[in-house]
């Protein structure tokens, strides 16, 4: 699959930001996520590059 690298960031980011929410802190969530990183296309893959094309889009209208 290839992927906007810019894409894969601000997934990566609205991934940690999910555990950190979860988990309560940002360093217990980036334990978590050093154990599992976000991998494109695991199973909740497409859901957070769908969640991080529609925040780079909404970016670039009021840009």
């Amino acid at each position: 699959m290839n992927i906007d690298p810019r894409l894969i960031k601000v997934a990566e980011a609205i991934y940690l930001q999910h555990f950190a929410t979860a988990h309560g802190s940002v360093p217990s969530a980036m334990r978590l996520v050093e154990k599992r990183p976000f991998d494109p296309e695991g199973p909740d893959g497409e859901d957070y590059l769908r969640e991080a094309a529609a925040a780079i889009n909404a970016w670039e209208e009021v840009r």
